[in-house]
């Protein structure tokens, strides 16, 4: 894995998680402190990969104590990697510290969009398997015996579980032409 120039990458497909709330909780018990995304490589070649997380930040005060509160949130961004090469039949994995996006935060409404661009094979307009493909898991952190952290997720949430099939993009492809039908014989 090593970095790579940041032109060449730009024309590559870009994938997006669409914006999904982080919960301070994920089950009774359980704090959902880490988000674990991994962007594999199947294949036999080299491939790349950058990744780049926002956070919509809420306004500070919203004028008034009661529902409905309606705002425009700006996005900013919190944490970019990339554009990095993954060696054939690698994953890269970054695991993240939720603590930051959380709720209760007041620098932030605990949205966050994950964007990568990269060797995405994309047909359809839909992310499908075949070149690199990413997952994203959040919820309660593995840790040791001690309480230091270790990569993963012990606990996972599942409203912070998108696989590969739940990215979008916004590059448009040709539609299938189909063949002229033929009229049944009488």
């Amino acid at each position: 894995m090593y970095p790579m120039d940041r032109n060449q990458h730009e024309n590559k497909p870009k994938i997006y998680s669409g914006p999904f709330w982080v919960s301070d909780n994920n089950h009774p018990q359980h704090e959902n402190d880490r988000l674990t995304i991994i962007v594999t490589n199947p294949t036999k070649r080299d491939l790349s990969a950058s990744l780049d997380i926002e956070q919509a930040s809420a306004p500070e005060s919203f004028g008034k104590t009661t529902l409905p509160f309606v705002f425009f949130a700006s996005n900013a961004p919190v944490y970019s990697i990339g554009p990095t090469n993954i060696s054939p039949q690698k994953s890269l994995q970054i695991d993240l510290d939720l603590s930051m996006f959380k709720v209760s935060d007041l620098a932030g409404s605990g949205a966050l969009r994950i964007t990568s661009t990269g060797d995405y094979e994309i047909k359809r307009n839909q992310v499908v398997a075949g070149k690199l493909e990413i997952q994203v898991l959040g919820g309660a952190g593995r840790t040791t015996v001690t309480g230091d952290p270790v990569p993963g997720i012990d606990v996972p949430d599942p409203s912070l579980t998108f696989h590969l099939r739940d990215f979008v993009t916004n590059t448009s492809s040709s539609p299938t032409q189909r063949p002229p039908q033929q009229m049944p014989p009488f």
